[in-house]
């Protein structure tokens, strides 16, 4: 499947599915709390953080392009202009994946491999047993945010 196929199907289908490069791949929902918390929090803060930057903030209702693939992060930061009717990111700069134990290996490997070389920075934080675990992460200099 090519990917202006991929797009087309998936804007028909009820549920959200990524693109691996050549198929659909069905997304996990968010089922329980620690999950859907720390996106709340990590979007909250970007949002304050990026008040009045060029640059801006967005969760997982949109989609990004990297690589040929397309992923929904559970957040991501993009410094261009997108389109208001826009549903794909093409040039994101920032990517962010809350590790769960379901989805942590994806999300820690697979998803880092596409993001690192692409990204300016990519960054994770994982929960266990409920808990919050701190996020990592290396801002672009053009966030202006101190990078150690």
């Amino acid at each position: 499947m090519s990917l202006e196929a991929f797009l087309d199907w998936e804007s028909w289908q009820e549920f959200k599915y990524e693109f691996d490069g050549s198929q659909p791949v069905a997304m996990t929902g968010v089922t329980v709390v620690a999950h859907s918390t720390i996106q709340r929090n990590l979007l909250g803060l970007l949002f304050n953080r990026l008040r009045g930057h060029r640059c801006q903030a967005h969760g997982s209702d949109l989609k990004i392009q990297v690589a040929g693939r397309i992923c929904y992060p559970d957040a991501f930061i993009v410094c261009s202009s997108v389109p208001s009717d826009a549903t794909v990111v093409h040039d994101p700069v920032v990517g962010f994946e809350i590790l769960s134990p379901g989805t942590s290996y994806k999300d820690r490997i697979e998803k880092n491999r596409e993001y690192v070389p692409r990204l300016r920075s990519s960054a994770t934080s994982s929960w266990s047993n409920r808990v919050p675990r701190p996020l990592c992460m290396h801002a672009p200099v053009e966030l202006g945010w101190p990078t150690s």
